[in-house]
């Protein structure tokens, strides 16, 4: 249970402005220090971050059971758990920090579970979704009757991800573009972005981290300036 913030590995750029808080897989640990780094390079804001890594990783952030990801998976509760964690984490950082934006964002699953997070839960200013796995049956259905309760909504995916012989898998793409064009209508084309990078989907996890969170903090400033 995340009860407080020293449960996660915590990193402070500056004075922080922003709360950055990211679910991340055991293998993704090591590289942390270099995605801190790019955020801060790229935003020159100062920030909070809390990374967490999450050992359960199938079960503890699919929103709904899919069997194609994890057959032992049944119901929603391990992703309901883990929106409780996201929470208490979230009000440990602003006791700490103060009440200051939030954002909440993930790779592959992590960012899937961000979007689905975002729209059951008030607080989270933005969403960075770093090649969400949107494949996952059900969600083509479920993203058109909700959207996140956020300013801002960036997404991406690799050119190559959908290229896949799995038609499961290969959704992805057309799945992502449909939610892209849905928020565009829904928040304003200013306030959603969609990046498209080179390559398929298990490289460069933490640049396009980087580039996510970066683009959600230079979003939430021109938006707070009125931009």
């Amino acid at each position: 249970m995340l009860h407080d913030i020293d449960d996660a590995a915590t990193h402070v750029s500056g004075t922080p402005e922003y709360l950055l808080i990211q679910p991340v897989h055991t293998k993704d640990m090591g590289v942390l220090d270099d995605e801190v780094a790019e955020i801060a390079r790229r935003t020159g804001a100062g920030f909070a971050a809390s990374f967490f890594e999450v050992e359960e990783w199938n079960r503890s952030l699919m929103p709904w059971p899919d069997k194609f990801i994890d057959r032992t998976v049944t119901d929603d509760s391990s992703a309901r758990e883990m929106l409780e964690h996201v929470g208490e984490l979230i009000a440990a950082m602003q006791a700490r920090y103060g009440a200051l934006p939030v954002v909440l964002g993930g790779y592959s699953l992590a960012g899937l579970f961000s979007l689905w997070a975002a729209a059951k839960m008030d607080g989270i200013a933005a969403v960075a979704a770093a090649s969400p796995s949107v494949w996952i049956e059900g969600w083509a259905d479920y993203s058109l009757s909700v959207r996140p309760r956020s300013e801002a909504v960036y997404l991406s995916l690799g050119k190559r991800e959908e290229i896949s012989r799995n038609k499961h898998i290969a959704a992805v793409g057309d799945n992502l573009r449909r939610y892209y064009a849905q928020l565009c209508r829904e928040m304003g084309e200013e306030r959603v972005c969609l990046e498209w990078n080179e390559g398929g989907h298990f490289i460069d996890s933490s640049p396009r981290m980087a580039s996510a969170f970066a683009w959600c903090i230079s979003r939430l400033r021109a938006l707070k300036q009125g931009k």
